[in-house]
């Protein structure tokens, strides 16, 4: 059968030659592209194939974007209360930090002070004995001296001490 087809391709002039020959190079080309392009087309199937099965798709529901837009505006204020807390922890140790300096320089200024004014713990207390019913408490007769400008300023209640008859007598 070949030895027939090259027999009668012999037989045939140039130009029909020609044209069989560019026919069989077109029929050749035609088939590799068509064999590639199946190949890549599988291939290219195959790939799809794979991201397809490796990409699952999660399908949400009204309900569950609706709890999750509540569940992160929630995140996000819970974030924003966090940080005001925060914050408001920062200052509430920096304003200790001033009390303690504060109360330092408080007992330091009290130190000097008494150095330099006379002591103020030997303030006048009356005992109970002196105190009759219903003229003070004793709560009034151990009032403590006050400090004003570094003066020192100090308030008495006036105290009835009874006075026995003998005193009355001597002085008339």
């Amino acid at each position: 059968m070949i030895k027939q087809a090259k027999e009668r391709y012999e037989d045939l002039d140039k130009t029909q030659q020609l044209r069989i020959k560019q026919g069989v190079v077109i029929l050749v080309i035609l088939i590799v592209l068509i064999i590639s392009y199946g190949t890549k087309t599988e291939e290219k199937m195959q790939d799809i194939a794979q991201k397809n099965a490796s990409d699952v798709v999660e399908v949400m529901t009204d309900s569950q974007l609706f709890e999750q837009d509540i569940s992160d505006e929630l995140d996000e204020k819970l974030n924003d209360k966090q940080k005001v807390i925060d914050q408001q922890a920062r200052d509430i140790a920096q304003l200790k930090e001033l009390f303690t300096l504060q109360m330092q320089n408080d007992q330091q200024e009290d130190l000097s002070q008494n150095e330099f004014n006379p002591d103020t713990s030997q303030a006048p207390s009356f005992p109970p004995s002196q105190l009759q019913e219903g003229d003070f408490s004793q709560d009034q007769a151990l009032i403590q001296p006050q400090w004003v400008g570094g003066i020192m300023h100090e308030e008495y209640e006036a105290i009835k001490i009874p006075i026995s008859e003998q005193d009355t007598q001597k002085k008339e």
